[in-house]
């Protein structure tokens, strides 16, 4: 993850290791607050063990605040599968 906020290219991966250093750069950052599709699983441990604050967010909502935020901004928002046609 980029300082800008972009997650490309970042090389962080889903191993232990990988979280781990997720978990420690969220933390240099001072981020405040994470929002993730999924209520629990190892991740979501870390991130509370660390002192990170948490939040699901179900993935519909995600996807239509997005779209909102996209549409406001003047970009085309990518439509990823055909379960939310709205």
């Amino acid at each position: 993850m980029s300082e800008g906020g972009s997650s490309k290219g970042a090389g962080i991966g889903t191993t232990r290791k990988g979280i781990r250093a997720l978990c420690a750069r969220l933390v240099r950052l001072r981020v405040a607050l994470v929002a993730l599709e999924r209520p629990d699983g190892l991740l979501i441990e870390r991130l509370l063990d660390v002192g990170l604050s948490v939040v699901a967010v179900h993935p519909i909502r995600s996807r239509r605040a997005g779209r909102g935020t996209a549409e406001n901004a003047g970009l085309i928002w990518p439509q990823c599968d055909g379960a939310d046609s709205s």
